[in-house]
Order: structure tokens, then C-alpha cells, then sequence
């Protein structure tokens, strides 16, 4: 949601800092106190004078035989003849001034032909959002503005009430007929303000209604707010009944997110460490002249790299991640420099560049797992397992660090790993045994290492929840045949009711008998052929979902499992890099477009391109 300010019009600029909104017109002439009138001849002086701003909120009497000025707020009496600037300084330290009243948040001035006016404020949404866009426009702001943090901060304090035009992105992903992975947007839904969880999920259930997919979801992924999970909450409420295994499988959270959250918790903890590189780069960064004077240190250093050097964004990690890299090529140049530079006094020490070299040596697979959850043609699910048990594993590595802070730090990354992924493992472990490379191994191989006496419960476990989503898939095979051969002729299930059927019927009854007497033990045998076969040569150029496409007929139940487990995507990039071709639709040109035009053309647009890309799944 953004937030956008409504800013009053204050009355001219010597009301020295005072509360814009507390505007008060200024009197036509003196505003005397009828007790205590000033002497006839000090009015024309007093009149003259009287001509500040700050007489509108203080009062002249004369009191004991002497001139003072009395603040109209707290009756506070000082000194009057004598300049303003010490009743300015009253003003702002007033202790009745400061406290909030209705004035204050009602009144509201504007300026019309000079004349400033006061009336009752009233707050509406629309002229927000116009000065909003009249803003962006006229001063050519990027769009992405709204977005950041400091402007939403700032916007809310002025004006807590406003919210922005908040859009909800549906994408759906599944694997179709040709066993090609897919994914289509399919709304791109302008939701009323409040945004609570209420809102979101009626939002998405008529979605999922108009579509007619409300019985045929697998799992829905979402980032990691609160709202989201009451939201998910609710839609179990809605379709436990419709859900695989009662919906167990139906939560999945944002990857890309939760890693964000484990490795941001550990660079707040060293981020002090960081600092004299962080300030060095900025310094040689400041200026177009001190950036040339680095790059020809570059030159003189013989260095080959054609980096150049970042200013990380503390809310983004890998950008942190990425500025200590570089800096840690160009290592030798900071020390170079800082004789010739006198008013370079932020060299790091040669223990700030080991902290970081080692820094960057832990956040090396954290980089490579972000770009793998972070695309938007996202892979496979199968492929995430094994880099959620490294990443486990390396911070355990880090608690037996000899530096203090990198133990810290993995604590408390290892903190949040298990916050999250204690849940979303064993649905990623699913994924891996559906890989013909892998089955059960890399689970029996990697649990070990994580969980030592607890493994066997949790190996079991993953076993366990393979073979209860054959068995579902199994029971809604047969309730799909039964609903199939409703319209047929009713055949006796009992060979001694056979008896008396004639030879055709007979053959038919057989087919039935053998279909019912198929208990569940045969298809988890199905699951246990599969795991007892050696698992296949493992390449990089393996396609998994062309072998599930060749040997489904082997498999025929697995196969329908793999088709709908692979497809889960465990990151909502692919869903929010919609939001980053919405700019080209709200241009000045099409600003005006209705919420439901915008959505017609983002969801044409997915649609259409997936054409072009030769992904068209009607076959």
C-alpha cells in the first residue's frame, strides 16, 4: 500500500517552523486588552511595530506600569518593545502550543488572490492520488517512488488515513499435456482498500471461481506477511475439503523471501565491522574527480578488473554482499590512495579485509540460491532440496567459528532458517524423491547431517508423506472412474452374482472385479518399485520432466503426483515481475485507464508472449 500527503498551504514563510496545519488569519489591526489600554500616544508606535507574525499569538497589556507580552496559549508573560525574536523562541518551546487539538486537525488554509482563508479540512482519497500522479508527472519521479520505504514512512506521518491503490497478482503454474512447465497470469485485481486478510482472500476466491480452479489446487505460495498467513487461514477454511491431503500441502512461503529474512538478520550483526569499507567506497564514489582518481589508481596497479565499485543498499543484502566482492579486488588501491588523499580517513585495517573476505566466502551460496529462487522462468521444484540442506549446513559450520561475530551471526540465522524451513523442507524433500537422480538418497543422505539422532523419524516422515499423496492420488483416480461409469449398466460385483450373466457381461464383470479387489497395497507398491530401481546417472543436462512424459505410463499414479508437485513454484518472483511491467501501462498517456482495463492488458500481455515463446499449452 502507498501513502500519499495532503499538504496544507501555509500562510507565508515567518511562521518559522510553527505547525503548518494550526493556521490562524491575522487581525486587521491591534488586539488590545480593554483592561489595561495603552496610552493614546504609544498607539501610533505600537501600530507600527505590530506588524510580526507572532503578534497573532500573543496579547500586549500593560501590567505593573510595563509592557508586556502575553502568550494567548499558556498566559505566559515576557517583555514587549524589545524585538520578536524572543517571543519566536516562546513559541516554540510552549508547552500548551505543542499539545494536539482540534484545531489542529481540522483546520485547513488555502490562498486565494492573496487572502489566506481557513476552513474545516476534509481528507478524500481521490484528490490524493491525483496530486499524487500530478507529482510524478510534472517533476518526471520514477514510478518505483511509492515503493520505498522512506516515502511511505514519511507520507503516513503527515497523512496515516491515505491509501494508495493496492493490485493483487494471481499467477497460476502447472505442467500440461506435453509435460511443459506453464504458467499464465490470470488476474491482476484492484483490491479496496483495507488490504486485510479478509479483503485478500474474498478477492482471490472469486478469482479461483470465475476460473472454475477451485477444486483443482495444489498449493498456493505467497511472501511472508502476517496478513498473508491469516489470509491462507481462511481459504483452508474454504477448501479443506477440495485440498490434497486436507490442505497439508497447501501453504507454500516465498523462498526468495525467506532467505532475504535468515541473511539480513546476520548482516545486522556485523554490520559495524563493515563500516570503513562501506564508507571508503562511498568517499571514492562521491564525486566524478575522486572516481577518477581511483580508476587511474586501477591503471597504475596494473589491476585487470572492469568493475566498478558499489554502494551496497542496507536493505538489500546481495547488494552488500556484492560491494565487499569488489572492494576486495581493488584491496591494494584504498591503501595506495590514502597518502595522496589527506581527507581520506576511513582506510579499513587489514583485519577489516580478512572480516570481509571471509564474509563474502559464507554469502557465496547464499548469491548463487538467490539467482536460483529469484528468476522468473523459475525451475523445476526438485531442484531446491539440495541447496536448502547446504545452506543449513554451512551456518551450523559458522557456530564453530573462532570469531565472535560469526557465531553471533549464525545463531541468528539459524534462528530464522528454522523458523521457516523446518516446515517447507519436507514438501522440497517430495520433490527430490519424485527425481529419478535422487529418490530417497539425498535424503537419506543430507537428514544425517542435519537433524543426527532425530533422522530416522524425520527420513520416515518424508516417506510417509509419499506415500499418503499416492494414496489420495490413488482415491480420486477411482472416484474419477466411478463418476465416468455412472451412466453405465450396473454390473454384479460378486463372481457367485456372475454366475448367471451371460459370457460378455461376464467379461465386463471381470474387469470390475479386478479394479475393486486392486487394493491400496498395489499402487504403494508402485512407489516402492520406484524407489527399489537404481537411481539414474546424475547430469546436468537431465530433463526430468521429459522422463516423467516417457515413463508415466509405468508410473501412472506417481507420474500424476510428479506432474503436480513439480510445478509448485517455491518464490512469488515470478507473480511480482508483473508488477514490474505495470510501468508501461500507467504512463501519463494511460493513467486514466479503469482498474479492470489495466488488468485486460497485463493478463493479454503474459498470455500473448507465452505464445511467442512457443509455450501455447492447448494441444
Amino acid at each position: 500500500m502507498d501513502f500519499c500527503p495532503n499538504l496544507p498551504q501555509s500562510e507565508n514563510d515567518d511562521n518559522d517552523g510553527y505547525d503548518a496545519v494550526e493556521i490562524i488569519e491575522p487581525s486587521n489591526g491591534m488586539e488590545l486588552n480593554s483592561t489595561s489600554p495603552i496610552p493614546s500616544d504609544e498607539t501610533a508606535v505600537a501600530s507600527k511595530k505590530m506588524k510580526s507574525v507572532v503578534w497573532n499569538h500573543f496579547t500586549r497589556q500593560k501590567i505593573n506600569g510595563q509592557l508586556k507580552a502575553v502568550c494567548n496559549q499558556c498566559n505566559g508573560k515576557l517583555v514587549a518593545g524589545s524585538g520578536t525574536n524572543h517571543l519566536h523562541k516562546h513559541l516554540l518551546r510552549c508547552p500548551r502550543r505543542k499539545q494536539p487539538t482540534i484545531k489542529n486537525a481540522m483546520l485547513n488554509a488555502t490562498v486565494n488572490k492573496g487572502k489566506v482563508q481557513v476552513g474545516a479540512f476534509s481528507f478524500d482519497h481521490d484528490t490524493s492520488r491525483r496530486e499524487l500522479a500530478n507529482m510524478i508527472i510534472k517533476h518526471e519521479y520514477p514510478l518505483s517512488m511509492v515503493e520505498h520505504s522512506g516515502f511511505r514512512k514519511f507520507v503516513g506521518s503527515l497523512q496515516p488515513m491515505f491509501k494508495n491503490m493496492g493490485y493483487m497478482v494471481v499467477t497460476t503454474h502447472f505442467i500440461d499435456n506435453s509435460w511443459r512447465l506453464q504458467s499464465r497470469l490470470i488476474r491482476f485485481i484492484h483490491v479496496m482498500c483495507p488490504h486485510t486478510a479478509e479483503v485478500l482472500s474474498d478477492n482471490l476466491m472469486e478469482c479461483l471461481l470465475d476460473w472454475n480452479i477451485d477444486g483443482q489446487l495444489c498449493s498456493l505460495t505467497v511472501d511472508n506477511a502476517t496478513t498473508n498467513d491469516a489470509m491462507v487461514d481462511i481459504l483452508l477454511d474454504k477448501l479443506s475439503n477440495s485440498l490434497l491431503l486436507n490442505g497439508r500441502l497447501f501453504h507454500m512461503r516465498c523462498c526468495a523471501h525467506i532467505l532475504n529474512l535468515i541473511v539480513k538478520d546476520g548482516l545486522d550483526v556485523i554490520s559495524e565491522s563493515i563500516e570503513r569499507i562501506r564508507s571508503s567506497v562511498s568517499y571514492w564514489k562521491m564525486t566524478p574527480k575522486r572516481h577518477e582518481k581511483f580508476m587511474k589508481g586501477v591503471r597504475e596497479l596494473k589491476i585487470s578488473s572492469t568493475k566498478q565499485l558499489i554502494l551496497d543498499c542496507k536493505t538489500r543484502w546481495n547488494s552488500t554482499y556484492y560491494m565487499l566482492d569488489i572492494a576486495l579486488v581493488y584491496k591494494d588501491v584504498f591503501s595506495c590512495l590514502k597518502p595522496r588523499e589527506p581527507q581520506y580517513k576511513s582506510l579499513p585495517s587489514e583485519e577489516d579485509w580478512e572480516f570481509a573476505k571471509e564474509i563474502c566466502c559464507r554469502l557465496e551460496l547464499f548469491d548463487e540460491v538467490t539467482k536460483l529462487f529469484s528468476g522468473t522462468k523459475y525451475p523445476t521444484m526438485n531442484l531446491y532440496f539440495y541447496y536448502t540442506c547446504e545452506i543449513r549446513i554451512s551456518i551450523s559450520e559458522w557456530l564453530g567459528s573462532n570469531n565472535d561475530k560469526i557465531r553471533i551471526m549464525a545463531k541468528k540465522m539459524l534462528e530464522k532458517y528454522d523458523k521457516y524451513w523446518s516446515v517447507v523442507n519436507e514438501l522440497m524433500a517430495v520433490a527430490t524423491v519424485l527425481d529419478p537422480r535422487y529418490k530417497m538418497k539425498l535424503v537419506e543422505y543430507y537428514f544425517p547431517m542435519l537433524y543426527g539422532v532425530d533422522c530416522e523419524h524425520r527420513i520416515g516422515s518424508v516417506r510417509n508423506y509419499c506415500y499418503d499423496l499416492v494414496k489420495e492420488y490413488q482415491l480420486k483416480s477411482k472416484s474419477y472412474g466411478h463418476v465416468y461409469q455412472s451412466n453405465e449398466p450396473l454390473i454384479t460385483q460378486s463372481p457367485m452374482e456372475a454366475f448367471h450373466l451371460g459370457r460378455e457381461q461376464r467379461r465386463a464383470s471381470f474387469e470390475t472385479f479386478i479394479s475393486q479387489s486392486t487394493s491400496t497395497d498395489h499402487v504403494k507398491s508402485e512407489l516402492d518399485y520406484y524407489l527399489e530401481e537404481s537411481v539414474l546417472p546424475r547430469t546436468d543436462t537431465f530433463d526430468i520432466l521429459g522422463w516423467w512424459k516417457v515413463n508415466g505410463s509405468k508410473y501412472p499414479t506417481l507420474s500424476n503426483v510428479a506432474r503436480d508437485i513439480l510445478a509448485i513454484p517455491v518464490s512469488t518472483v515470478a507473480s511480482e515481475s508483473a508488477f514490474s511491467t505495470s510501468g508501461r501501462f500507467v504512463t501519463p498517456h494511460r493513467s486514466r485507464l479503469r482498474p479492470n482495463t489495466l488488468e485486460a492488458l497485463m493478463c493479454c500481455q503474459d498470455w500473448l508472449l507465452a505464445e511467442d515463446a512457443g509455450t501455447n499449452f492447448y494441444n
